[in-house]
């Protein structure tokens, strides 16, 4: 009896009507991929509503996307038009663009969070979901391919289950893939029978796609595109059904474009450097996760971490049987047609690959995401092994042809036995099943409904706020040029402000705080700047920026330094923490307020490039803060002979300006021939129109510059040579700097030798302690030629009496400076307050 059944549940189909048997089975096949995904993930199943999957520091992205999900159903309820206005990282533009917007998944997000009250609780039923249907879609395109419903299962298991596929749970727009394997369908099954309905319902597939993930369009399209180029060749498509696939591609495009101008706007682009930093190697394609109950336990491959993004071993099984399929189609054996299907398989399979492995090889051979590059949808895309979710998709499906061909292989021959046949179909499922299987994913808590303090509940929307401290950063180089983010404490960072972004969604507040895919300058800026909180400088940041609140985790941090509160009005306290109202500056500068200055060297080089700088001075009595604030400047060479035609350059306003401070904005500016001559720029900021003209320029025909150690010689001064400063506080020191040689120093050199710099290094009696710190040169300076040079510095985190040594650098060859220039600093805590 009991082979009776098995035979009966595991026998192969006839090929039979596509739609009859999907209506039949779909609610059985989804059932059985809602268990797995409960399985495989399990405990989450227990912690839907509180906890998210992953270790501390695979957490951040599960709380962003978590917060993404909210904040997408916010917007579109209370301003539709401000979607990508989001209230984390103030005061950066368009910061949902810093990301993936998943305002698909919002929406489905919106009536779960309404009725349960609880975010984390709609993100994991979402994350859940996403994972089983993603195996239904991957079953249905290879049952309609292959009409054998038990093949197809294998199709839906190792998509869906894949070592690649499971190790990027916390990843959402990465697990919720179902509409990949239903375009590819839909796009199938119009080429098959040209019906309208069809080729509608692939458009439609491929809008929402766009709406649930840039990532998964990126896939779409171009496994749509390959499978219509496909088609061309082998079938000839007629042209009137090439146009209308055309208009299938075009529609949802432009109806995706006003999600996608802020994405253009925001102007990100991920370099090749940083997609080559996550290139595979060899080892990756070998390694499976730790958490994996067959691989992990035997020790058969390498263990990677979950989230790494280098996992990308397919499984035993999806190799076993592609290589199968594939052996017979070159054969020329194949009994059900699948032929075309194995190439274009292999092909789409092949070519996600090749994507994967980066833009460049180690020996710097341009691979074809370099070319691809160019398209804005694939500047977006950071991590170049996600392309390896088409390799996947074409593993599953040549998997389930190659079970499917030893299935009629079998049942081709005489005396063949149903109940032998049903065994073998059960054992190639169990072990795939085994080796896909993950159990026991970590988790980490999350407050929901009562547990969430009232601290994150009680201001308005309108209201801005910092949750302080923000983490601090470990030791830098160079800030005027390069803020990169580096924290002390990578983890307990992610987490930390993962977690006050997902708390926001409590009273979606306005917050300084923030954690995304791409961190802009303005943020990097806020966080040096206030990683000497509670020192003044930060406090007159907070004040000019608006932010009237102060949340305070007396738990993590102990109480404020009592100075501080001074400063400060407690307003409210709750479980730990402390909400402080600071009041803000009462007349804060205007861009109006500010002073400009044009700076450009005393001499230069006949037809070559300068450096010039855009000075900028708050000679306020209170500090200058401004959000993001294009500076669009229009230059001018004013002299003897044809002027050049005019130079259009952007800049961009800096975000904070203290009190009596100067900051500079350097550009090249092409050089015209020999004479006397003057730049000019007009300077439009908010509508605010600064004239301002630089002092003569004298240009010869030959200048010698800094790349040449024969004529440098030069000076350095300070006038603050004692002064005392908050721990890990920013310092503005005015040093001026004089050209005491006949060379023109370079602010910017084309070679790494040449560049001039400021160098400021820390020491403790004979010992450099702290960071090395530089300072470019505001413009090139000419022979003879003295400017000011505004320093910002960040001091140590230790307290002590310090020596602050500045000298003048020429990069990459040595200080030409005769002697330091030596500052006595006292690093102490709860000054200047």
């Amino acid at each position: 009896m009991k082979w009776s059944i098995l035979s009966l549940a595991f026998s192969p189909q006839p090929r039979v009507d596509f739609s009859k048997i999907m209506n039949r089975w779909h609610c059985f096949i989804f059932l059985f991929f809602i268990v797995l995904a409960l399985l495989f993930t399990w405990p989450l199943a227990l912690h839907v509503h509180n906890c998210v999957a992953g270790t501390p520091l695979e957490a951040r992205d599960p709380l962003l996307n978590t917060w993404i999900l909210s904040w997408d159903g916010h917007a579109m309820l209370h301003s539709p038009t401000g979607l990508f206005q989001a209230n984390i990282m103030y005061p950066a533009g368009d910061v949902l663009a810093y990301s993936e917007n998943m305002l698909g998944l919002g929406m489905v997000a919106l009536p779960l969070r309404a009725v349960t009250g609880n975010p984390i609780l709609a993100y994991n039923l979402i994350l859940l979901a996403g994972v089983a249907l993603s195996g239904v879609a991957a079953w249905t395109l290879a049952f309609y391919l292959t009409r054998n419903r038990w093949a197809s299962l294998a199709a839906g298991v190792i998509f869906a289950f894949s070592p690649y596929h499971t190790s990027q749970l916390s990843h959402l727009h990465i697990s919720f893939l179902p509409l990949l394997p239903a375009g590819l369908l839909s796009l199938h099954r119009y080429l098959e029978v040209p019906e309208g309905k069809r080729l509608a319902l692939f458009s439609l597939i491929l809008l929402l796609q766009g709406l649930v993930s840039w990532h998964g369009l990126v896939f779409l399209a171009l496994s749509s595109l390959l499978l219509v180029a496909w088609n061309l060749v082998f079938f000839r498509l007629p042209l009137r059904r090439l146009g209308l696939l055309l208009l299938a591609f075009l529609l949802p495009a432009l109806l995706l474009l006003p999600l996608a101008l802020p994405y253009l706007r925001a102007g990100f682009r991920w370099g090749e450097e940083e997609l080559i930093s996550y290139a595979p190697s060899l080892k990756n394609f070998f390694q499976v996760s730790d958490r994996s109950a067959f691989f992990g336990q035997w020790g058969v491959l390498e263990k990677g971490l979950p989230g790494s993004e280098g996992i990308l071993f397919p499984g035993a099984v999806a190799l076993i049987f592609s290589l199968l399929a594939l052996a017979w189609r070159a054969s020329g054996k194949s009994r059900n047609g699948f032929r075309r299907v194995n190439l274009y398989y292999l092909t789409l399979g092949a070519f996600g690959l090749v994507l994967s492995l980066g833009p460049r090889t180690e020996s710097g051979f341009s691979l074809p995401l370099h070319y691809l590059r160019i398209i804005p949808l694939f500047s977006f895309i950071r991590v170049p092994t996600r392309f390896f979710i088409l390799a996947t998709l074409s593993l599953s499906i040549l998997a389930s042809l190659g079970i499917a061909e030893m299935i009629s292989r079998v049942e081709s021959r005489r005396g063949s036995r149903k109940t032998l046949l049903s065994t073998i179909l059960f054992v190639i499922i169990l072990i795939l099943v085994i080796e896909c299987a993950t159990f026991s994913l970590p988790m980490v808590s999350v407050p929901v409904w009562g547990n969430v303090s009232q601290a994150f509940r009680m201001a308005n929307s309108e209201e801005k706020a910092l949750v302080a401290p923000l983490p601090r950063l470990a030791p830098l180089h160079v800030y005027d040029d390069a803020l990169y983010m580096i924290p002390e404490d990578a983890q307990d960072y992610y987490l930390t402000e993962a977690m006050n972004v997902y708390l926001s969604t409590y009273s979606w507040r306005k917050m300084v705080n923030g954690y995304t895919g791409f961190i802009p300058q303005s943020y990097l800026k806020m966080v040096l700047e206030l990683g000497g909180f509670p020192s003044g400088r930060s406090l007159r940041l907070l004040r000019a920026a608006g932010i009237g609140y102060i949340i305070w985790d007396r738990n993590r941090e102990g109480d404020l330094p009592s100075p501080l509160v001074g400063e400060l009005r407690l307003v409210f306290e709750d479980e730990g923490y402390q909400v402080w109202q600071l009041s803000p500056d009462s007349q804060p500068p205007r861009v109006e307020d500010l002073s400009f200055t044009l700076l450009a060297p005393s001499a230069a080089p006949a037809h070559g490039h300068i450096t010039v700088g855009l000075m900028i001075t708050n000679s306020h009595r209170t500090a200058f803060f401004s959000p993001t604030v294009k500076i669009q400047c229009i230059l001018e060479w004013m002299g003897e002979g044809s002027t050049p035609q005019p130079i259009e350059q952007d800049l961009e306003l800096p975000v904070f300006i203290d009190s009596q401070e100067s900051v500079s904005l350097r550009f090249p500016v092409r050089v015209p021939g020999e004479g006397r001559w003057r730049l000019r720029a007009k300077a439009n900021i908010l509508r605010t129109v600064k004239d301002i003209v630089s002092e003569p320029i004298y240009i010869f025909d030959h200048v010698p510059d800094s790349r040449d150690l024969e004529y440098l010689a030069g000076d350095i001064r300070c006038d603050q040579l004692d002064l005392a400063t908050h721990p890990s506080s920013m310092i503005y020191l005015p040093a001026v700097i004089s050209n005491q040689g006949p060379s023109l120093w370079l602010a910017r050199s084309p070679e790494y030798a040449g560049t001039m710099l400021v160098l400021a290094r820390w020491y403790q009696g004979e010992k450099e302690v702290w960071e090395a710190q530089g300072s470019h040169l505001p413009c090139d300076l000419g022979p003879g030629q003295q400017l000011l040079a505004p320093l910002l510095l960040r001091a140590p985190v230790e307290e002590g009496s310090y020596e602050l040594r500045l000298d003048l650098l020429d990069e990459g060859v040595g200080i030409i400076t005769p002697s330091s220039v030596i500052l006595r600093i006292r690093v102490q805590p709860q000054l200047g307050l």
